[in-house]
Order: C-alpha cells, then structure tokens, then sequence
C-alpha cells in the first residue's frame, strides 16, 4: 500500500490537474485490487 501512496505522490507531480489526478488514482486502484 505505501508504493501505491508513493506512486500517486509521485503522479500528483506529473499530473497536477486533480481530474487527471483522480483518472489515474482509478487506473491504480484496478491495478492494486485482488
């Protein structure tokens, strides 16, 4: 989970847009579920 938050702090830099921001938190969340 702490890559995840890393990840994201990491994009928020690339991506500062929240609308993009909130796009690639969903692409993630795919990702990371089970």
């Amino acid at each position: 989970m702490v890559w995840t938050v890393t990840m994201l702090a990491g994009n928020y830099v690339q991506y500062p847009s929240e609308e993009e921001l909130y796009r690639e938190l969903q692409k993630w969340k795919r990702c990371a579920a089970p």
